[in-house]
């Protein structure tokens, strides 16, 4: 009895540990925290920005790679419609490279104006002061990025991510992910 309350004491103590380290529920951060977003439904993924956003400039930074030019997409498509494309071409992409095919990944991608405001999200999340291109959170099943750093290879290899912590039943450890995510970054431009 005196083992059993101790394991319950013990994992009470690490459930409140983890959850202090965030600072809100996933059901906080699964949206936006405001209203002041738009959103672009993929096959893949639901992609929120700011109604300012740079839409032009980011469909132009996510065509750098060559096996765009293969299969673009529709000229008449809206200009939201050709970034949810190129978006999901990455995604493609990023599964043929990493031969992994995961179901049911439905990840949200949050593309914030710049650098600062990406940081301050995460310091939101987090509580710790860094300065990153991107970043991706499997408890929430997020992509965030931001206008300024944005390009195909970021997106990849963001991407990589959630492919391999959707693929496996039990998550690599985060040395195994990330070396995987960065194969992804080596391999973008090779023939398959």
């Amino acid at each position: 009895m005196k083992n059993l309350l101790k394991v319950s004491l013990l994992a009470l103590l690490a459930i409140n540990i983890f959850s202090s380290r965030f600072s809100f529920t996933e059901e906080d951060l699964s949206l936006p925290s405001d209203n002041k977003w738009e959103n672009i439904h993929s096959d893949y993924f639901i992609i929120y920005y700011r109604p300012d956003a740079g839409l032009k400039r980011i469909e132009k930074r996510l065509e750098i790679r060559r096996f765009f030019t293969e299969s673009d997409p529709d000229p008449l498509f809206s200009l939201q419609k050709r970034v949810a494309y190129r978006m999901d071409a990455l995604y493609g992409r990023v599964r043929e490279i990493l031969q992994m095919y995961p179901k049911d990944v439905n990840a949200k991608i949050r593309i914030f104006k710049n650098r600062k405001e990406l940081d301050k999200e995460y310091y939101r999340i987090f509580r710790e002061k860094k300065s990153l291109k991107s970043f991706y959170i499997y408890r929430f099943n997020t992509i965030y990025l931001n206008e300024e750093d944005i390009s195909d290879s970021v997106v990849a290899h963001e991407m990589g991510h959630a492919v391999v912590d959707h693929y496996f039943a039990v998550r690599p450890s985060e040395k195994i992910r990330e070396i995987l995510s960065q194969y992804v970054d080596i391999h973008l431009d090779d023939e398959f």
